[in-house]
């Protein structure tokens, strides 16, 4: 009879001023963390929040949850923001002026900053595009759109 893994989750939510992290193994919370969110100066870059909540529930429970800049692939991570539109974001469409002001509407409607968009459409060379995403550093990258069958 074989023995089931256990699911592990890690949960996070960044808010403007707090960031928490609860780790679940086996539908059970094992782990919690909080710290300061760093989506404001002097940092401007929320995922150090992240790994700093993570790196206290890796002490407290004497876990590898990290490994380098990515979280290690049996751990499952969910996060959720509020964090009053501090978050950047870029957002990616099919067809600029059909998913990409869909995608454009939701990313505002969630109290992101939108710093660029990004489609099919778009008349900057790819290089150009690729050049900008690099620049920018979003927190966030929002893609929507599609086709049936695939593009």
């Amino acid at each position: 009879m074989s023995k089931e893994k256990k699911k592990t989750y890690l949960l996070v939510d960044i808010d403007h001023n707090t960031t928490k992290a609860i780790l679940i193994q086996d539908q059970t919370i094992t782990g919690i963390a909080k710290t300061q969110t760093t989506v404001e100066e002097p940092t401007l870059d929320v995922t150090k929040g992240v790994a700093e909540a993570i790196t206290q529930i890796e002490k407290q429970k004497g876990l590898n949850i990290l490994e380098g800049n990515k979280i290690t692939p049996d751990i499952k991570l969910l996060c959720s923001s509020n964090a009053s539109g501090g978050l950047h974001m870029i957002i990616t469409g099919v067809i600029g002026n059909i998913s990409g002001e869909s995608a454009q509407r939701a990313a505002l409607g969630a109290g992101a900053l939108l710093i660029d968009q990004f489609s099919k459409d778009d008349d900057r060379p790819i290089y150009k595009k690729i050049a900008a995403m690099r620049r920018t550093k979003p927190d966030i990258l929002l893609m929507s759109g599609g086709t049936d069958g695939g593009a």
